[in-house]
């Protein structure tokens, strides 16, 4: 779901007979704008698209090649909302902060910092080692119970439970 959600292929062609494809190879290619004469009229056609190498998308049945389980992460697909929606907030509560008096400062900074958190821990909750040390800044955690779990799942359910927790508080 990682590589599919960020490669702007639709769904059903990549989950054919609603299978998901044990791997997917993607090769490069170079970008470049097209020059007024080389595009016709309103043809929408800004770019000269040359592959960096051969067979631009590979998706592998999920009988084919296949990685071990412990090499295998799958985020939940809701991770680059978080992380975008953060990155946003945190350079819009900073241009306010900017912009405001000193209570505006104040408060748009917390804002920012809230938003750094919170992308914070999305990203650590896909590693162990992060996460542990993260886990002693997450302040009323342990009263909810996806947070009790283990390993990498347990980490990113507790991650997604305690957002809308510490959310909660936020009313800027």
């Amino acid at each position: 779901d990682d590589a599919a959600g960020l490669m702007g292929t639709p769904y059903h062609e990549l989950y054919l007979g609603g299978e998901p494809p044990s791997a997917i190879s993607v090769d490069f290619a170079s970008y470049t704008f097209t020059k007024k004469a080389e595009r016709p009229e309103d043809s929408g056609l800004w770019w000269n698209v040359e592959p960096v190498a051969a067979h631009s998308l590979r998706a592998y049945p999920r009988k084919g090649h296949t990685l071990p389980p412990d090499q295998v992460r799958k985020s939940p697909r809701e991770r680059h909302w978080v992380l975008g929606l953060c990155a946003v907030g945190i350079g819009a509560a900073l241009e306010q902060a900017a912009l405001s008096n000193v209570v505006g400062l104040v408060a748009n900074l917390g804002a920012a910092l809230n938003f750094a958190f919170v992308f914070g821990i999305t990203l650590a909750s896909d590693y162990e080692t992060p996460w542990r040390e993260l886990q002693q800044f997450l302040p009323g955690s342990q009263q909810l119970p996806a947070c009790l779990q283990e390993g990498i799942l347990g980490q990113q359910r507790c991650c997604y439970s305690y957002i809308p927790f510490i959310s909660a508080g936020c009313g800027f």
